[in-house]
């Protein structure tokens, strides 16, 4: 167990509180070692390509948009042998959810993720990476 100090603001270190309270997280501690590996997992496909990594992909988008749900699936079809499994979830008459879950290689999820959120017309798009 390695100890270390930080220094922050008056305002940050309240906010971080009531944070910790929201949470119900034990304490500062805890709280901080959370981040910080949820930091270091979101960037773990830099430090080693071959990594084994798991990951889910939140997309959001209009489906009246012209192909983009064809162009998704497509793109999903092209990288199978990484995908787990899929969700798709209708928000509201035009917007769809669609969360992918996938495994491989951190290199060969970075490419899936590359190509999946440079589709036009995606609202949103998110990575959560578990190492």
């Amino acid at each position: 167990m390695r100890r270390f100090a930080i220094s922050l603001s008056d305002q940050l270190a309240d906010k971080f509180d009531q944070f910790i309270k929201k949470e119900k997280l034990a304490n500062r501690s805890v709280a901080i070692a959370n981040i910080m590996a949820k930091e270091i997992a979101k960037h773990s496909w830099t430090n080693d390509p071959s990594e084994e990594v798991t990951a889910a992909v939140t997309l959001v988008y209009d489906h009246h948009k012209g192909p983009i749900a064809k162009k998704l699936t497509d793109i999903q079809h092209d990288h199978h042998q990484n995908i787990i499994c899929s969700q798709h979830i209708h928000l509201s008459h035009d917007d769809c959810l669609d969360v992918v879950v996938c495994k491989g290689t951190a290199i060969s999820i970075k490419k899936f993720y590359d190509q999946i959120k440079s589709v036009k017309s995606l609202k949103s798009h998110s990575i959560s990476i578990f190492g």
